[in-house]
């Protein structure tokens, strides 16, 4: 159900490692170049991404997208194309969050296969927000 959050929640932990940052400077509305990243960082982010979400993002990587764009094109690049998300009374889709490659497993399962960590699993974090069962302070 909330793919879209588990999906930034990643990202974000990701960001922070990979450029060093922070999790607390990685906000909706700072771009990669101000969080310290230049040309070749976002082509090897683009790669770790691409492969921690088992993906193919078609479109470059720009310095200058921010945070709350790449949460999106790799929120979009997840969905299926034909349609954005599999009706929730559907019985495949359990909560209608449904791979279009993987029909059979839901968002959540990838998270229990191992095929992208849960939130909280970003070594040597403490953010409240990224602790499995504490609530984030805003």
């Amino acid at each position: 159900m909330h793919a879209h959050l588990d999906i930034a929640l990643h990202l974000q932990g990701l960001l922070a490692n990979f450029l060093e940052q922070s999790l607390h400077r990685i906000r909706p509305d700072i771009a990669l170049d101000e969080l310290g990243a230049d040309s070749f960082d976002v082509f090897e982010l683009q790669a770790l991404i691409e492969e921690s979400f088992e993906i193919r993002i078609d479109e470059q990587i720009h310095t200058y997208m921010t945070f709350a764009e790449l949460v999106d094109l790799v929120h979009r690049t997840l969905l299926p194309k034909s349609s954005l998300l599999t009706p929730p009374d559907s019985p495949a889709s359990g909560n209608g969050n449904v791979r279009p490659d993987h029909a059979h497993i839901r968002l959540d399962e990838h998270h229990a296969n191992g095929r992208f960590p849960l939130p909280g699993t970003v070594p040597g974090t403490d953010h409240p927000a990224l602790i499995p069962g504490r609530s984030p302070r805003c």
